[in-house]
């Protein structure tokens, strides 16, 4: 069955007494952890019993790059020393999700924005999400912190709500089945799907134009680079559209199925396709906003 826990750090009174409340209103197994080897030695128990987990939140204080657990700080260099070859990607389901609202973890600390900077991988809060998601999330997910204030308690889907209206969200995307890091940023919105979005399922690439009738277009670019775009050459099928609470539903006339979370950043959307009984990692890019 899958699990959703929540890690706080036991050394700081305020962490805890967070963590634990928020544990209760998420029904997350909350788990105690006063130090890095504490975190990784609760991450071992996790394995060792078979934890499945597909959402995990930590509850501690952050800094550019680092999360911390009593006198030490969690961090990329951390993330590939100690946890990489543990196997504890085992723990983590397909698809799993996770935050940390902790403060500017996602932020850069000056001079340490280059690799061959000393405090790359320790002061680096993009580089910091992209070593865990390597580290952790090889099958499939998304990692994700904030550059500000933190501890703005999470709600899942995907909304994040945040002290501070400038925060900016980062997330570290793997694809359903493992694959390249992708670094998305950008700051959250509501606004409906409305205008043209490249999107990339699996190995094909296509442009869907939102119509606010709740239809849409599917087209087939001329070229098929995901970062690029260009006019698209041949109108495919006309499907149908929806916005539920956490999701934008899609359904086309061969019964194929879309699911994309939302919302989660401003041009920037992730989901799931089921496609012949299989699912694919959706990963969609606002082209041209507009009805």
């Amino acid at each position: 069955m899958p699990e959703f826990i929540l890690f706080y750090d036991s050394n700081d009174e305020d962490a805890e007494t967070m963590g634990k409340r928020r544990a209760g209103e998420l029904n997350a197994t909350a788990i105690p952890a006063g130090s890095v080897s504490d975190l990784k030695t609760q991450f071992q128990r996790l394995k060792d019993r078979g934890a499945k987990v597909d959402r995990m939140l930590f509850y501690a204080h952050g800094d550019p790059g680092g999360v911390k657990f009593g006198l030490g700080y969690l961090t990329a260099k951390i993330l590939e020393s100690d946890f990489a070859g543990a196997g504890f990607e085992q723990l983590f389901m397909p698809g799993a999700r996770v935050f940390f609202p902790s403060c500017d973890l996602a932020d850069v600390k000056a001079g340490c924005q280059w690799p061959t900077d000393a405090c790359y991988k320790t002061d680096n809060g993009p580089v910091f999400l992209l070593s865990f998601a390597k580290t952790l999330l090889s099958r499939g997910g998304r990692v994700g912190a904030s550059n500000t204030a933190g501890w703005g308690f999470p709600l899942w889907g995907s909304k994040i709500y945040h002290v501070n209206w400038l925060s900016e969200t980062y997330y570290a995307l793997v694809r359903l089945g493992g694959g390249n890091v992708r670094l998305a940023s950008g700051s959250e919105t509501d606004d409906p799907a409305f205008g043209s979005w490249k999107v990339e399922i699996g190995s094909k690439s296509w442009t869907y134009d939102f119509r606010t009738d709740g239809t849409l277009a599917r087209f087939e670019p001329e070229d098929s680079s995901f970062w690029t775009w260009s006019a698209p050459s041949q109108a495919g099928p006309r499907g149908r559209w929806r916005l539920e609470r956490d999701t934008l539903e899609i359904v086309w006339p061969d019964g194929a199925a879309e699911s994309w979370e939302r919302p989660l950043f401003t041009g920037f959307q992730t989901g799931v396709a089921r496609l012949r009984g299989a699912e694919q990692s959706v990963y969609a890019q606002l082209i041209r906003s507009g009805g």
